[in-house]
């Protein structure tokens, strides 16, 4: 396992300043010739999950099994929902143009919704980010288990945050 802390010359820590990475991969990459393992380095540094699955493997490297997480499952339902709502219009395909201005017509609550969805993900995001931060301020005296609980519910974010991007899409695009 490459340990992407080290990689870019980062203290191992749960809260890292999006920034800062940045800043340092691209001090490294003018220094030296761009490679496979900086870029993979970047990419674990910059997801919170990845970030702190990493560090519950360097510090406990025998407790890596899945925890439950404690995600907020109202947020995953009410995106759940959504996501079926837009599925469901989207399958009303109008041959004649009034029955086109019908499926439009029906498109603008839902993206009345997809605002109201997008902002309950984002206060579900600013959660998360405080949470890791509490975590880091409690650094180093955080259990593995806390930062993979964490790195789970970060996941479930970033799959109702892709499933929203892709009904939006799917809203716009008609």
């Amino acid at each position: 396992m490459t340990n992407a802390f080290a990689e870019l010359g980062l203290a191992p820590r749960p809260w890292l300043d999006p920034a800062e990475i940045k800043t340092r991969f691209q001090q490294l990459t003018r220094a030296h010739a761009p490679h496979a393992s900086l870029n993979e380095a970047r990419r674990i540094l910059e997801s919170p999950a990845a970030r702190l699955r990493l560090l519950a493997a360097i510090t406990a490297p025998d407790q890596t099994a899945f925890t439950k997480p404690a995600a907020n499952w109202t947020i995953f339902e009410t995106i759940g929902n959504f996501c079926k709502e837009v599925r469901e219009w989207r399958q009303l395909q109008g041959s004649t143009a009034l029955e086109r201005a019908v499926q439009l017509a029906a498109a603008v609550p839902l993206r009345s919704q997809l605002q109201a969805t997008r902002d309950l993900l984002e206060s579900d995001r600013a959660r998360l980010e405080t949470q890791t931060l509490f975590l880091d301020a409690a650094w180093p005296q955080v259990n593995a288990a806390a930062l993979l609980s964490l790195a789970e519910e970060w996941t479930f974010w970033n799959r109702w945050n892709d499933a929203l991007y892709e009904s939006a899409a799917l809203l716009n695009g008609a």
